[in-house]
């Protein structure tokens, strides 16, 4: 039997939270039944894929440089399903679609609720034209479609949720790892992600400050645009022995496994992704209300523990009750086990192979 051609596109390959999503989708498919292409405007990742992946990097600086010859690209590869995410990556396929008169099915993937005008136009106009659009939760989907004004068909709707656990990822958490912090002397919290506006790691800098106790500490994973500003930031509060920036990790879980909580403070979010990974890892997480569906991933005081977007006070009063009530953070981590299970790269990638089988 021929096999089904799968093009993945995403322009600018990092090591964020959608290119991880990604990588667990491509290597966990099954090869027997599927050719599988990733197509990059620019890789910039660390992210490993399996060697029987074939990878397109057209290495331009900037994604609007790479638009055409990507489009050409998925012209001469010829896939039977191109899938995209995000709402420029989404366009450009169905372009190609469109221009070449392709027969390949187009899959939009939803994974950030896009709010700027031309995006808001784009996904109105745009999106309906998609054979499917997989969103990873109803919330996100409704959403989108508040916001924008798209009018989706539900049969062009497929819930999926994000492949995030597998046993690697627990096999990498239990390694051995050497930080200044991490060593049972001290009480730290920690967050991974892009430094980004979005991202507001200010705000969980300025809770810990709230936070008197010196032994408590935060150790920040990632890199980003904002790195400069939140440095500022713990200079001018006199935080530079509280506050660790170790920037990306390819093996991030370690860490995050030896903490006493994980913080997420963004004001805006798909879907927290993070959060289950470091449920995945054992640790009570905090979050803002980011999401469109919090519950999907945090069922307050039982799962996790919530704050309003901004509110860096009362961030320090849930870090400061989880440190001071051992009961609750061991219910938190206890209850989350089903929130764990629930995003396992199996499932998600068995719903995945039966969208692709169904086109």
């Amino acid at each position: 039997m021929k096999k089904k051609k799968i093009l993945f596109y995403y322009s600018i390959f990092l090591n964020g939270g959608i290119e991880r999503v990604f990588v667990n989708i491509l290597n966990n498919l099954d090869l027997k039944k599927y050719e599988v292409v990733l197509l990059n405007t620019n890789n910039r990742s660390t992210f490993h894929l399996k060697d029987e992946i074939r990878r397109i990097n057209l290495d331009k600086e900037r994604a609007r440089e790479g638009v055409l010859e990507s489009i050409q690209v998925m012209r001469r590869e010829d896939p039977d399903i191109i899938i995209a995410g995000g709402c420029i990556n989404n366009l450009t396929i169905l372009l190609a679609k469109k221009i070449f008169r392709m027969k390949a099915k187009v899959i939009f993937s939803l994974h950030a609720i896009d709010r700027t005008t031309v995006r808001k136009k784009i996904i109105k106009w745009f999106y309906p034209m998609a054979d499917k659009v997989v969103g990873i939760n109803r919330g996100s989907i409704d959403l989108t479609m508040k916001i924008s004004g798209v009018k989706l068909r539900e049969d062009k709707i497929e819930i999926i949720n994000n492949p995030v656990v597998d046993e690697n990822m627990i096999k990498m958490s239990k390694e051995e790892v050497s930080h200044k912090w991490l060593d049972g002397n001290h009480k730290v919290f920690t967050t991974i992600g892009r430094l980004s506006w979005e991202k507001t790691q200010d705000v969980m800098i300025r809770a810990l400050n709230e936070i008197k106790d010196k032994s408590v500490k935060l150790l920040i994973i990632g890199e980003g645009p904002e790195e400069e500003k939140h440095r500022e930031l713990v200079k001018n509060l006199k935080l530079e022995d509280r506050v660790d920036f170790i920037g990306h990790q390819i093996n991030p879980f370690k860490y995050i496994s030896r903490c006493d909580g994980f913080l997420l403070s963004s004001k805006t979010e798909g879907f927290g992704m993070v959060l289950v990974e470091a449920m995945a890892c054992k640790i009570p997480v905090i979050s803002t209300r980011s999401m469109a569906k919090p519950e999907d991933v945090i069922l307050d005081g039982k799962t996790g523990l919530l704050c309003d977007v901004g509110d860096h006070r009362e961030m320090a009063r849930l870090m400061k009750l989880l440190l001071d009530n051992k009961e609750l953070k061991s219910e938190l981590i206890k209850g989350s086990h089903e929130t764990v299970e629930k995003f396992s790269v199996k499932e998600s990638v068995k719903k995945y192979e039966g969208l692709f089988d169904g086109l």
